[in-house]
């Protein structure tokens, strides 16, 4: 997949995924999505899953103290 279409791409197989109940391939889309940094996929991904919402904020606070830059990031 070239670079610029993996958004795209993977919006569309996040939204096949979802309408289909195919949780293990929306998954790999979020995960796909997260390695690209690609912040609207995560965002829709999310939207619903209350859960993996929390463990994602803990996982951005985690990765910030990590990097030397708390107490900056706060959870929305």
């Amino acid at each position: 997949m070239d670079p610029g279409e993996a958004p795209a791409e993977l919006e569309k197989i996040l939204k096949q995924a979802e309408r289909t109940y195919d949780t293990l391939m929306a998954k790999a889309a979020y995960h796909r999505a997260i390695d690209l940094g690609l912040q609207p996929i995560i965002d829709r991904y999310l939207a619903d899953r209350p859960k993996e919402e929390r463990a994602m904020e803990r996982y951005a606070a985690a990765v910030e103290v990590a990097r030397g830059d708390w107490p900056q990031w706060r959870a929305a």
